[in-house]
Order: structure tokens, then C-alpha cells, then sequence
């Protein structure tokens, strides 16, 4: 009798559906002294792949400091030496921030809001740290979420970096490399 008489029945308070679990979103607030998000395993780029990486505008507190760089140092985003600024390394087309091209040295960093930076590789690369230089130096202050990469349109890797019931570890959603942060502390997350 359900399945005919199934949204009869829902409608008139016979039959309930299940309600989704819902997951708490948050961002990860980094130090820009010694936490960024370490990558479990290398994640190996070719020509033309997408990284693509959120964060919550404000102040960046470092020189230099990363939201993403390639072990080779070929490929990043970083700020300029005032932290006012993009900088961009040419190992990729025009990186993206909120779907306008980023003028290496010119765009400001926003002040505010979410924001979304995104660049294509032009070459083979890896990327083992997200948010520093190789998880020792040039740390992010900002908070930083929903890390992807897309090959061919295809999303191959993504960790939100905002469940915080998952702590240090957050695990990936696509794919099989998470991100782990050392001198993690609960004091990191805010809300997206």
C-alpha cells in the first residue's frame, strides 16, 4: 500500500521520511605560525589540471605567505611582501579569484567575505602542502575550505576542511589523499 499511496500518505502525516544527517560547515582558521594543511600524500598535477581553493577574506598576518604552492615551487598563490596583494607564479593560466583573472602584485586580498581562488597547471606538478612552503615556513592566517582538484571537468580530489568533528584529519570526499594540520587545536575553526 506504501508505494502507490506514498505521498498521500507523507502529505497527510502517516508516513515520515528520514531526515538527512546534517554536517556542521566550518573553516580553519590557520595560526600563519606554524599550522597548514598537509596533504597525506602527494597529489600528482598534469597540464591543464584546476586547483581549487577557498578561503574567508581578511588581514594576512605574513610576507609571502601561501595558499597554495607546488613542491617544485613552480606553481603557487601567494601574497605580496606587504600581505596586501596576490603574487602568482607563471606555471599556470590566469589563476582566478572569484571568477576575475588575478594581476600578480595588483589584486588586493578581499578584506572579507568567501572567497574562491582557482589556477590551471600548464605542466606536470605535485602538491604535498596546502596554506604554506613545504609545512615549515610562509604560513596562511586565513581561514581555508572546500580544497579541490578537477581534471578534464572531473573533480579527482576534494577535502572540504570543514568538518570539525574530524579534528586535524579531514578526510577526503573524492579521492583517497586527506590533509592533516599539525599543531592543530580546536580554537581553529569558524564559520564559512
Amino acid at each position: 500500500m506504501s508505494g502507490l499511496y506514498s505521498p498521500i500518505l507523507e502529505q497527510a502525516g502517516f508516513l515520515k521520511r528520514k531526515a538527512a544527517v546534517v554536517v556542521e560547515q566550518w573553516g580553519a582558521q590557520l595560526d600563519g605560525a606554524m599550522q597548514s594543511w598537509q596533504l597525506t600524500a602527494p597529489i600528482s598535477l598534469i597540464a591543464n589540471d584546476i586547483v581549487e581553493l577557498s578561503f574567508i577574506g581578511g588581514q594576512v598576518s605574513n610576507a609571502y605567505a601561501m595558499f597554495l604552492e607546488s613542491d617544485s615551487r613552480n606553481f603557487y598563490i601567494s601574497v605580496t611582501a606587504e600581505s596586501l596583494n596576490f603574487r602568482v607564479k607563471a606555471a599556470f593560466g590566469t589563476p582566478m579569484l572569484n571568477d576575475q583573472p588575478i594581476d600578480s602584485n595588483i589584486t588586493p586580498i578581499p578584506s572579507g567575505g568567501d572567497n574562491t581562488i582557482i589556477a590551471a597547471t600548464v605542466g606536470a606538478e605535485a602538491l604535498s602542502y596546502i596554506t604554506s612552503r613545504a609545512g615549515s615556513s610562509l604560513f596562511l592566517s586565513l581561514a581555508v575550505y572546500n580544497f579541490r582538484v578537477i581534471r578534464s571537468g572531473v573533480v579527482i580530489h576534494e577535502i572540504p576542511l570543514t568538518n570539525k568533528a574530524q579534528g586535524a584529519t579531514q578526510l577526503a570526499t573524492v579521492g583517497n589523499i586527506n590533509a592533516f594540520m599539525p599543531n592543530y587545536t580546536d580554537a581553529v575553526w569558524r564559520k564559512p
